[in-house]
Order: structure tokens, then sequence, then C-alpha cells
């Protein structure tokens, strides 16, 4: 590796992580405990011009994984060269490092270095293999679980990202509301029961998978009182009276005990399920009280579950304790100030706001323009057949004094259409609780004051005379129980479309392409890797636990149980490559004019992010790319965007994603998806869940009653009984709120701690693309200022910058 005489000395900058226990503890390491050294080696013999670094790693009794960050050289002549590292060395290991200066393929003319980025591509594509996790979804990393990932992907502590424990905290209520409750405690897939005071005793102990115990935690945490947290009224939320719901086959509904002292959960899991009994004791001043909960006949559940072969014996049984354990909190809310009771107020936010204000008109427009779906509404150009409205059904919401197809033409219509939801399967994971779907389409107008209010809904997609169209001008709670619906069927596409599709699983897909094809001394592959920090990881976990079948998706969701996977199926014909460009996007739907729509600010600042980011890729790419003739002639380059076409976007044309990149103004606006999808985008649509999603009633995951039919019959007993249920409200809660927290040491956008790019021009660069940010995070203050409801997802200063949760 060394072609002339010199002397010279190292130094490296290494995060040393030991550990004497178990050999998986490495995975679960919290990053606090990591020991960072410097060490400085000096060469007393003379060496050639360094070409590679190799870096040794031998194996002790320890489990002892390294962190090389990066190889300081520096040459007789007093220079300095960076060999930037930032990777694991595990085991019995060694890593073979290029100095930092980006290369092209053709700026390669020495037969080592070519030999080296030809073996660190094919060490790269074993690793990183393409798996088809459900037919017809964007291929995914092959990885059954978070540990089978390459360890320079995984996370530096798998509790920071378990979606389980997350639920759990999230869940966990006040000690001061049930000072004396007792734990439940669920080790290693046992479930024991807690003895309080001796009169609880032990029953039997039924294992349960290793892996998924702790799913059932965040249910058993709610109504245990040791901690607090966000929802600390959970546990009080659970034990009002239960409710009846017509259209909900349940367990009879015995009154619970007046208060909870201490409690006891027994289950009893018969080998093979034929039975089961839920018991729960609550010790109070009076004596013990019994509750005994026997779900009703399973029918062809029961059948399934014994001689299932599509899913492991093990996971039903899991899934059918949750469940009979969420019966005990199957009940209906009395009305919507019940649900205060698991709901968190802090003073000034959106989310009280939205709890204040939810059955307004005004508010529920203004989702639809800044809330965490804002992607879907559209300028009404025809109204469509299947709604058929007319000028006198909502002449009273029209203030121009126009005919509706005249506001039509004037641009003052909007409309947002679900027709994606019909058809798709309701969740059925539960035998005991139905739950519906709709596909409503509803029609918006803007009015004199330029803000989006709704004239007219239809719940599902053909029309008649079940299928009435609801106006503002009818009965208060036939109008209020339509837009619930819409709300419902709005968060349905937003997490599993907006959210799960459009930015999780299609920042994966640019992330296993660009480990494939591109050598971490290519000048694309030290641009994008901050950009796809912790992506894979975050989707394995979620495929490992939330969205798999029998996940925590299926717990509280109505496109559980199979539903949200219809969903992205179908919306994969309309995943485009213009439709994540944001402009275009934004073009296409009629909503870029500010003087019509002055009032949508995640246009507004996207626009500002978008145009951001397009420069700084555009600078970084004209340093590395002479012409145009450079991009076209780079292999590995066109190998990427190969292997996203074919694999990510399963090779359709109509996708629209190039097959290759001919032009530096192409492959600007490339990168700028890729990077804007994985941060701003991501940012845009997530962090606002809490926000908008915790008021229950206003974004419910679930419904228990199917769309009234009529008019004139809705009461507020029955939209009370229609929304979730006390259990799966706090699972949602739990969610929403798991969801919307960044990662501990987040990265923001324009944050590039780990220093891939060693030279100074693109350091310059970055040094600008900061500047302009920071421009933007003022603009974005400044317009706040005073707001009631201010729109920050999309301030730099709130962006990630990658998709890490």
């Amino acid at each position: 590796m060394c072609t002339k005489p010199g002397l010279s000395s190292f130094s490296s900058a290494v995060d040393h992580c030991s550990d004497s226990g178990h050999p998986d503890a490495m995975a679960t390491v919290p990053t606090h405990v990591l020991e960072v050294d410097s060490y400085d080696v000096t060469v007393d013999e003379e060496l050639g011009e360094i070409q590679l670094i190799k870096i040794e790693k031998r194996k002790y009794w320890l489990h002892d994984d390294w962190y090389l960050k990066y190889i300081t050289l520096k040459t007789p002549h007093g220079d300095y060269i960076e060999f930037p590292c930032y990777r694991w060395i595990a085991g019995e290991g060694e890593i073979i490092l290029r100095d930092g200066c980006a290369k092209l393929a053709r700026d390669d003319h020495i037969h080592i270095l070519k030999q080296h980025r030809r073996k660190e591509l094919e060490t790269r594509q074993k690793q990183y293999r393409w798996m088809e996790w459900n037919p017809g979804f964007p291929l995914s990393i092959d990885a059954k679980c978070h540990k089978d990932l390459p360890r320079d992907i995984q996370f530096d502590s798998e509790k920071g990202v378990d979606f389980v424990l997350n639920y759990s905290k999230a869940e966990q209520p006040s000690k001061q509301l049930f000072p004396n409750t007792v734990e439940f405690t669920l080790t290693l897939g046992k479930i024991l029961n807690a003895q309080p005071q001796g009169r609880c005793h032990r029953r039997d102990r039924h294992e349960l998978p290793r892996g998924r115990y702790s799913a059932c935690s965040a249910v058993v945490n709610s109504v245990a009182g040791n901690h607090s947290g966000p929802f600390a009224a959970a546990s009080q939320a659970l034990t009002v009276p239960w409710g009846k719901n017509p259209h909900s086959p349940r367990v009879p509904s015995p009154q619970p005990a007046l208060g909870f002292g201490s409690c006891c959960l027994r289950a009893l899991l018969e080998e093979r399920l034929e039975t089961h009994v839920l018991r729960a004791s609550a010790e109070t001043k009076e004596g013990l009280a019994q509750v005994k909960c026997s779900p009703p006949d399973l029918g062809d559940s029961a059948e399934q579950l014994q001689g299932g072969e599509t899913q492991s014996n093990e996971h039903r049984m899991e899934n059918l304790f949750i469940n009979r354990f969420m019966h005990m909190f199957q009940s209906s809310w009395s009305d919507f100030a019940d649900f205060e009771k698991i709901f968190v107020k802090i003073s000034n936010t959106i989310s009280e706001r939205v709890m204040n204000h939810w059955q307004e008109d005004l508010m529920f427009g203004y989702q639809f323009l800044n809330g965490c779906n804002p992607v879907l509404i559209r300028r009404c150009t025809q109204l469509p057949a299947k709604l058929p409205v007319t000028t006198e059904m909502v002449e009273c919401s029209l203030e121009r004094q126009l005919s509706l197809e005249q506001e039509v033409q004037q641009g003052n219509i909007f409309i947002v259409d679900f027709e994606l939801l019909d058809g798709i399967d309701a969740n059925k994971t539960d035998p005991c609780t139905l739950q519906f779907l709709a596909a409503p389409i509803c029609l918006l107008y803007k009015n004199l004051a330029n803000k989006i209010v709704p004239i007219a809904i239809q719940l599902n997609q053909t029309p008649g005379d079940e299928n009435p169209i609801f106006l503002p001008s009818d009965a208060k709670y036939d109008w209020l129980l339509a837009k619930i619906w819409v709300r419902s069927s709005d968060f349905h596409v937003h997490q599993t479309i907006t959210h799960l599709l459009r930015t999780h699983l299609v920042s994966e897909v640019f992330g296993i392409a660009m480990y494939r094809q591109l050598p971490a001394v290519h000048p694309i592959f030290k641009l994008l890797v901050a950009h796809v920090r912790f992506t894979i990881a975050i989707n394995t976990k979620a495929r490992e636990q939330l969205i798999c079948e029998y996940g925590l998706f299926d717990k509280a969701n109505a496109t559980g149980g199979g539903g949200h996977v219809q969903m992205v199926q179908r919306a994969m014909q309309d995943l485009t490559y213009t439709s994540l460009c944001f402009p275009e996007a934004i073009k296409a739907r009629g909503m870029d004019s500010t003087e019509d729509i002055p009032y949508y600010f995640y246009r507004d600042d996207g626009l500002l992010v978008w145009e951001a980011i397009k420069m700084f890729t555009a600078e970084v790419i004209n340093i590395y790319y002479e012409n145009d003739q450079v991009v076209e002639e780079d292999q590995e380059l066109q190998d990427f965007v190969k292997d996203v076409y074919v694999y990510g976007m399963r090779g359709r044309k109509a996708s629209g994603f190039p097959k290759a990149i001919k032009s530096r103004e192409k492959l600007s606006e490339y990168l700028t998806v890729v990077i804007f999808t994985a941060s701003a985008q991501h940012a845009a649509v997530n962090f606002g869940q809490y926000d908008w999603c915790s008021w229950i009633p206003n974004a419910p995951p679930t419904m228990r009653a199917p769309p009234p039919t009529a008019k004139g019959v809705v009461t507020i007993e029955q939209i009370v009984d229609t929304l979730p249920d006390r259990g799966r409200s706090c699972w949602h809660l739990g969610a929403v709120w798991a969801l919307s927290q960044f990662q501990e040491n987040e990265l923001f956008l324009g944050m590039y701690p780990e220093e891939h790019f060693i030279e100074k021009p693109v350091k310059e660069a970055m040094a600008r693309f900061r500047k302009n940010l920071e421009a933007i995070v003022s603009t974005i203050a400044e317009r706040n200022k005073n707001k009631k409801l201010p729109y920050y997802y999309l301030s730099p200063d709130r962006i990630p910058n990658s998709v890490a949760i």
C-alpha cells in the first residue's frame, strides 16, 4: 500500500464499547456507556505515499466492539490527511480505508484503489439484500429483526426505538391516582400474577412467545399505577362503568369495583385455546371485589387459532390475550368531555386548541391545509358524478351569490376524496369488537375570508338513498358525525400512505440502493449517508413490532389486520416520481397560488426548504461533475438510480422514476427528492401527530359502528358509541405520543457532525446551506408570532436529517 519513502504518524478517534455479559448486549447498550478513546501511533520506519489504511481487530473473551470515527495521518512534511470511517469493527474484523477525498470511479487510476472500490461494493451487496415483505410493496431490507441488520446501520440503543416500550412509557399512569396499585409483571414471556398482601395466589404460569411478550405490557401498564407519564389519567379513565355498543358483540358488562386498591390479572390459556378466562380482582377497603369476564364464542376465529398454518399459534395466543385484556376496557365513553380523562392539557399547545375547537367547520377545514396530512386537498375543477351535490343543497354555505358550478369555475371549491379506502377490509383481529371503515368524499369551500370550510360530505363512493350527502344545514349531530368519519378516514390514509409508504418505505429504498451501489468514497454516498441514518433500522423495527401481523398497529386501528397492507398495495399505483417533487406535487393539486390560498403554510415553508436543499445539492454536484457527460458516464451513480427503479418501484414505468440520469440538473433534482423526502416531508407529516391526533374525536383510529345511512337519527350517544372505546383510545394516545418524539441526540437538517467530506469547497457549501436554513427558521418564527395556531413542522431547526422514528 506504500509507494514512496517517508516518516508518518497516525492518530485515531475511536468509540469503544465493551460488555462482559450476554453476547447480544451490544444491541441494547445505551450510548452513555460508550468509552471514547484517542490513540497516537508514530511509525519509525519509512513509508511511501499512503493509498489505503487497514485496521484490524482481534476478538478476545469480552464482547468488545469498536466504532472507529476517523484516522488522521501526519506526513513528514507536516501535512494532515483524513481517513474518515464512522463504522463499527465487530468481533474478529478489519476495515480498509481510503482518504477522505471524494472520488468518482473515473478518478481512480491505481489498480489497488479500483480493486478496493469493487470489493467494497461486492461485500455490501451481500450484506444489503432486497426482500419482498408483502406483494406489491417497495422491496425492503432482507432482515427479520433489528439484530439481523448490518452492524453499521443498527441503532446505538435498541431500547430507544422499541415501539412496545415506547407505547408502554406513553401509557404509564400517575401513581397519585392509584398509590396502592400493584404493577403487573411480565418477564421473559411469562405472565406472573402479583400477590398483594397474600390475598391473591399464583394460579398457572403460561408461556407467551419470547420477544413479543412486551406487547402485552403496554396494556398492562395502563392500569398499573406506579409511574408518571404523559397520559397520567389513563387508569382513571379505564375504571368508569362500561357502556354498551349495539354493533359490538361483547362480554357481559359487570359493574367494576368502586376503587382499584390493588389489581391482579390472571390469564388462563389452554393449550389449544379452547377456553379463555380473564379474571381481575380489585382490593378495596370494603373487601375483595371480583370481576369475571368470559368472552363470547370465537367461532371461526377459534378454529383458525387451532388449525392455522400461516401464523404460529404462539402469536395467536398472544394476540388473543391482549384482546381479552382490552375487553376489560371496551366500554364507550360517557360523552366528549369524558375523553379529557386521558388527554394531557399543556397550556397554549395546538392539541388543547384542537380539543376546544374540533367541532368547528373552520378547524375542520384548516387541518387539510396545515394539519399532519396536508397533502390530500386539491382544487376541484369539475364536480364528480359520484357526488351529486347541487347548488340548492349548499347555497346557504356559498357567500358570493354564485351557483356551485360558478364557484367551481372561479376556483373556490376544493375536494378531498378517500376513494383509496373503498373496499378495504376493516380490522377483524378482535372478534369481540366490530370495526368499520368508510370512503368519504368531502367538498370544501373558500369563503370570503379565504378560509377553507366543508360544505358537503358523502360517506361512501356510490351515491344512493342509503348514502346521503350530509350538509352544514343538517341536524347538529348528523353533520358532526359525518365530519368525524372524514377525520377518521384522513387518519388512516395519513398513517399508512402519507407517512408509512411515502416517507418511511421510500426512504428505505433510497438507503438500500445507496449502500449497494455507491462506495464510501463516492461523493453521492458522502452526501446522502446522513439522510438515511437509522431509516432501515426504524423500518425493520416497524415490520418486527408495529405493522406486522398481530403487531401493535392491529390493536387500535380499523385498518389493522391486513387493511393497511391492502392500502399500500393500492397506493403504489399512484406513487410517482413527480409526486415526490414538492413543487410539482403542489401544482398538480392546484394548490400553488399563494394569492388564492394564503394560509397554506405547509406549501409556503416546504417550498423554502425544497429550494434550499436543491441549491445545496447543485453546489455539491458541480464540484465533482464537470458537465452532463460526467454524470451520464458515472456507472455507479446509474446503478444506484437503476436499483431504486427496479427494486424500489418494482420496475413500473408508470411510476415515472428515472432508470438513468443524464444531466447535472436532473441529478440535483433527484438528490433533492431523496433528502427532502427523508427530512422535511417526514417531519411535516410525523411530528404533528400528537398535536392533531391526541384528541380522540378529532382523529379516531377506529369506528365501532357503520356510517349512518339516513339523516335525522344521529344522537350524541350514538356518536360516543361509534368512537373508540377506552382501551383503544389509550393505545392510540400511546402511539401518537411516541411517534411525535424526536430521537435522543437528534441531528437536524444541515447538521453533519460526521465529516465524510474533507474538501474545503464542500464544507463552504455546507456552511451556506446552514445559513440559508437559519434564514428560513427566522422567517417562519416571525410569521408564527402571536398566532393561535403556529405552523412550525417545516422549520429547519425541527426537521431531523433522516427518517428515524
